[in-house]
C-alpha cells in the first residue's frame, strides 16, 4: 500500500524500494507501470504476466498487457488476453473490434470476418470508421462478395479513407 503512495506520488524510486521484496500482482502491476513510463515495453509486460500468475484477472494487468501484446507482436498472447477480458466496464463490441484486428494481424481472415459479422449485427449495419476499413480489407482478402466490399469501401471512403477509395473506384472500373 505503501509502494502505491509513492507510486501515485511519482515517486518511483521509493515505490520500487518499498514493494522489492513482495512477490504479489499489485507489486507487479507497479513495477510494470513504472517500466511502461520509462517506455520499457518488453519489460513492463513480463511484469503485467507475473501479475495475471499471481491473479489471473488482474483486470490492471490484462488492460496494460493488450496494448502491448500489439506493440511487441504477439497477436496469439493479445487474443488470449482479450478472452480473459470480463466485466461490466468491458465494452463487448469494442472487444469483439480488438479481436478481429488481432486476428487479421494472426493472417486468421476467415475467424476474422466471422467476428466482423457479429460487429456488423451489435452496430445494426452502422460501423465505425475503423471497422469499415476493416471490413473492406477482409473483404479484398475473402473476394468472395464484391458487392460487400463495394459497400464497405464505398463508406470508409466517406470517412477519408484513401485506400478504401482507391478499392471503391477500382470496384467502380473493373468487375
Amino acid at each position: 500500500l505503501v509502494g502505491m503512495m509513492h507510486y501515485r506520488a511519482g515517486d518511483h524510486q521509493k515505490a520500487l524500494s518499498f514493494i522489492e521484496d513482495i512477490d504479489s500482482a499489485n507489486a507487479e502491476n507497479i513495477n510494470g507501470n513504472i517500466n511502461l513510463e520509462k517506455k520499457e515495453y518488453e519489460l513492463a509486460y513480463g511484469h503485467y504476466k507475473l501479475a495475471l500468475k499471481h491473479k489471473e484477472n488482474s483486470l490492471n494487468a490484462i488492460q496494460r498487457a493488450v496494448p502491448l501484446t500489439w506493440l511487441l507482436g504477439q497477436w496469439e498472447e493479445g487474443l488470449a488476453l482479450l478472452t480473459r477480458l470480463h466485466g461490466p466496464k468491458v465494452e463487448e463490441r469494442k472487444k469483439l473490434a480488438l479481436m478481429s484486428a488481432f486476428l487479421i494481424r494472426k493472417g486468421n481472415i476467415p475467424e476474422a470476418q466471422a467476428l466482423m459479422l457479429d460487429l456488423e449485427q451489435l452496430y445494426r449495419g452502422r460501423l465505425p470508421q475503423e471497422l469499415e476499413v476493416m471490413a473492406a480489407y477482409l473483404q479484398t482478402h475473402l473476394a468472395r462478395d464484391p458487392v460487400a466490399l463495394r459497400d464497405h469501401a464505398e463508406e470508409a471512403c466517406r470517412g477519408h479513407d484513401g485506400l478504401s477509395c482507391w478499392l471503391y473506384l477500382q470496384q467502380s472500373i473493373w468487375e
